[in-house]
């Protein structure tokens, strides 16, 4: 309650960063000039009105003389965070006589932008359009789902630092035009940024090309969200990856670490200005059982780049992980089990440990062990990993004996003889092309033989 039958007056609120709130106010008090004790509440709302569903964040008193044009501010334990549902930011001040004058708001707005990693068939994958449609439907002001899919296969150092400030630029620009939908001065800007694998690496870098100081990013929480961060990069001090031994697991990891040592992507350090961190990842082996496990993931299968360097002065203090291996053991299936499961979730807040079953953040994460050629796999398990998949046993073992022929061309400096090779494989899969076989493998198998080509053009 008020200590004085003084006048006191909100004048307005905003957010100078997720943990501070300003508010401007008038104390009126002709009778003396003493102190007044002002009870303040701040408050989530899904409108600028003050009513029973709103949800109380902190409570504080206000010690405050009497005067015009004053200025506080109310520091937070924990950031404003992401709640489309309840955009608004009430303060009230309790017990004032004239209520008109005692509760002061501001929205926060809030933009969401998805892309992907490395798409070896340069189309952007539909998960990212999915996923930035319930971004929308869970309340988010704005979406942009990120196509950058005719760069991710270029083996070329630089390309995630072209694109992120592609996308810092694409983002910026949708904060300005929030104006024509009713962004008001003492409005920020709530930016959410989800990145698969590679996409991990282009988002944080996004977040450091971003004005997130000046004009609407200006107080409003940046949050990244990564699915399985995998840095196009060999110099890691574990193998992230699991590879088959058998041929096309061969042929495959030679690709695989080729195209890593060509891009040579920076190691995730957290970029400055990013308030929350959140890291889906996995380390599944290619023999894991699971049908989650992709086509393409039994032969080589990237992992999670873990633990996130956070570098010191950071605003993140415990990063978010979420060991996704024992439930989607899948590089690839991250994204569609965040689509599905996570998103949905977005527009409330919901905690994840909320779930059914629940997910359990940990503040830490260890580097993924046991990485590289995965003892006990060879000829007989991808032979049996093509018969899954539709190829007859024949079919299936002439491929695989084909392959072995060209690794070992490769393997002995026969530059001549593996391209003669090569080029039969290719005359074989246009011709299996035209049969029954699924055309979902014969697509992989074909973009293999493809970057094979590139990788033997480079020698």
């Amino acid at each position: 309650m008020l200590s004085t039958t003084g006048n006191f007056a909100l004048l307005g609120a905003t957010a100078l960063d997720p943990r501070t709130i300003e508010i401007r106010f008038h104390q009126d008090d002709l009778a003396e000039a003493s102190p007044a004790e002002i009870n303040l509440t701040v408050y989530r709302s899904a409108d600028p009105g003050v009513d029973a569903g709103d949800r109380a964040l902190v409570s504080t008193v206000l010690d405050v003389m009497p005067g015009r044009n004053q200025s506080a501010r109310i520091v937070l334990s924990e950031p404003l965070g992401i709640v489309p549902e309840a955009p608004y930011v009430l303060v009230v001040a309790g017990g004032d006589a004239d209520d008109a004058d005692n509760v002061a708001s501001f929205r926060k707005w809030t933009i969401g932008a998805v892309t992907h990693g490395f798409e070896p068939s340069g189309r952007m994958p539909s998960w990212v359009t999915s996923t930035a449609a319930t971004l929308r439907q869970q309340g988010y002001d704005a979406v942009l789902p990120f196509d950058w899919a005719r760069l991710s296969n270029l083996p070329r150092p630089g390309i995630p630092e072209l694109v992120a400030r592609r996308l810092a630029h694409q983002v910026a620009a949708m904060s300005h035009r929030l104006v024509a939908h009713g962004f008001q001065r003492q409005d920020v800007v709530d930016l959410h940024l989800i990145g698969h694998s590679r996409g991990g690496g282009v988002i944080n870098l996004a977040a450091a090309a971003l004005p997130n100081g000046r004009g609407p990013l200006a107080g409003g929480l940046v949050k990244l969200t990564m699915l399985d961060p995998h840095p196009a990069r060999n110099a890691s001090e574990v193998p992230l990856y699991s590879a088959s031994a058998g041929p096309i697991g061969q042929l495959a990891r030679l690709n695989f670490l080729a195209f890593q040592e060509a891009a040579n992507d920076r190691p995730v350090v957290l970029a400055p200005g990013v308030d929350q961190l959140e890291v889906f990842h996995q380390a599944a082996t290619v023999a894991d059982p699971s049908p989650l496990v992709a086509g393409d993931e039994r032969f080589v299968h990237s992992w999670g780049e873990v633990p996130v360097t956070i570098p010191a002065g950071s605003a993140v203090g415990d990063v978010a992980y979420y060991d996704l291996t024992p439930v989607v053991p899948s590089h690839t299936g991250i994204t569609r089990f965040y689509q599905t499961v996570v998103a949905p979730t977005l527009g409330t807040g919901l905690p994840l440990d909320q779930l059914q079953p629940p997910l359990i953040a940990s503040p830490s994460a260890d580097p993924p062990q046991g990485g590289g050629f995965l003892p006990g796999t060879g000829f007989e398990s991808e032979l049996q990993v093509l018969a899954f998949a539709g190829f007859p046993v024949p079919v299936a073992s002439s491929l695989l004996g084909e392959v072995q022929v060209l690794n070992t061309a490769i393997a002995e400096g026969n530059l001549p003889g593996a391209r003669m090779q090569l080029r039969h494989l290719m005359r074989t899969t246009h011709v299996l092309e035209a049969t029954q076989l699924p055309q979902g493998s014969l697509t992989a198998f074909r973009q293999l033989l493809g970057s094979t080509a590139r990788l033997l053009h480079g020698i």
